[in-house]
């Protein structure tokens, strides 16, 4: 049996045993495997990461599961199974065909609860794929209907949603403050799992400014969280944070550690998301150290990954850290070209933290090149949003920079 396909096969079959009886889902397993949509060949666990689950086994195969709970569900809980089915393909980084769902039951559904809760994952998929002005629409309308629901947990996951919106442009202190707000609308213990994301995205925050002592003290919670939860995504999620905060910190090996600690789990369970940004992450780090052949290995491992998940984001990035080694190079020219191409992409998707860090990366380019002039006007510019969003050290840093100029 394909091993992806029969990953995909077994999480649905998981999922629709909330639906389905005993004979329900023999007569399923029949069908599926009559029309020979699991086939078996030979692949090593590490190469399954090259087989795109886009596939059209996996696409027939999902096709055919809708349509055989179209037939067998009452509306009610054909909807139902529908959302059930696009959180875990989005949760799996199947975002297209998960969008495609979606987009369909929002249109359908009867129950506003469903529909609230629908376009939330749909808003958070497009958050990713970096389509700010739908996202933020569809947030806006699932808060109303949760409002409209008297439901204080669903109106607590849009102003996490939002607090991640904000954060994912690069505005700070907007996603703090709807942070803190999904926070404080939770009661103790009511929702674990959200407080947790949010700890953990008031975490990334904190590193950003610069204050390691409390974002540690929202990792530790996050993590406890998550560990009695048995959320192992999401524990990967903190790791891989945990090594962007010893990034910051300069502490590279121990960044490493942690990315490699990530990198095997993220590669055993299939974790394309995270795979890529700490592929990413120890590049950067080992561009930092100045071992700059292994860093393009792993910023081309994850340029290769965020390309097929289509990670805006990420890309962006990746042409930084290109920046950076080919700076380490002394190919000055090479490097302008690759923080040019992160600068564009980060405009193109508005995120002002990215930016900035483009841009102090060209003041210390033109600091090496010996244009000074060149470094004066992008550390200004870096400086300015650094200032913003209060994050002392970077200013500090940039401060101390400008008056070697």
């Amino acid at each position: 049996m394909k091993e992806l396909n029969k990953i995909l096969y077994d999480k649905i079959t998981l999922l629709l045993r909330k639906y389905l009886n005993s004979s329900q889902l023999l007569d399923y397993s029949n069908e599926i495997e009559a029309i020979s949509l699991l086939k078996s060949f030979d692949q090593k666990p590490e190469e399954l990461l090259e087989v795109n689950l886009k596939g059209v086994a996996a696409r027939k195969l999902i096709d055919k599961t809708i349509s055989f709970a179209n037939e067998n569900l009452s509306t009610e809980n054909y909807q139902k199974s529908l959302y059930d089915l696009a959180s875990m393909l989005a949760e799996c980084e199947e975002m297209n065909i998960s969008e495609e769902i979606l987009t369909n039951l929002i249109n359908d559904v009867k129950s506003e609860q469903l529909k609230a809760e629908s376009l939330l994952v749909l808003a958070d998929i497009l958050i990713r794929k970096s389509f700010w002005d739908k996202s933020i629409i569809l947030i806006v309308q699932a808060k109303e209907l949760f409002e409209d629901l008297n439901d204080t947990v669903g109106v607590a996951k849009c102003e996490n949603l939002c607090g991640t919106y904000y954060g994912e442009r690069g505005e700070i202190v907007s996603a703090r403050n709807h942070f803190i707000n999904s926070l404080n609308l939770l009661n103790e213990n009511e929702d674990d799992k959200l407080a947790a994301n949010i700890e953990s995205n008031l975490a990334i925050l904190e590193i950003v400014c610069g204050n390691y002592d409390t974002a540690k003290k929202y990792f530790t919670r996050a993590i406890n969280k998550f560990e009695k939860l048995g959320e192992y995504k999401r524990i990967a999620i903190q790791r891989h944070n945990m090594g962007m905060m010893y990034l910051d910190q300069k502490t590279y090996d121990r960044a490493i550690v942690e990315f490699d600690s990530v990198i095997s789990l993220a590669t055993n369970k299939q974790y394309h998301t995270i795979l890529a940004i700490s592929y990413l992450g120890k590049a950067n780090a080992l561009a930092l150290m100045n071992k700059n052949k292994e860093g393009l290995e792993f910023c081309y491992k994850a340029m290769d990954i965020a390309i097929r998940i289509e990670d805006r984001l990420t890309i962006a990035d990746v042409y930084r850290v290109f920046g950076i080694i080919e700076r380490n190079f002394k190919h000055f020219d090479l490097a302008e070209k690759y923080l040019n191409i992160s600068l564009r992409l980060n405009d193109e998707v508005k995120n002002r933290l990215n930016t900035a860090e483009t841009s102090y990366e060209f003041g210390l380019l033109y600091n090496e090149s010996g244009n000074n002039k060149g470094k004066e006007d992008w550390l200004k510019k870096a400086l300015i949003y650094y200032e913003e969003i209060k994050a002392a050290q970077k200013v500090n840093h940039i401060t101390e920079l400008l008056a070697t100029t």
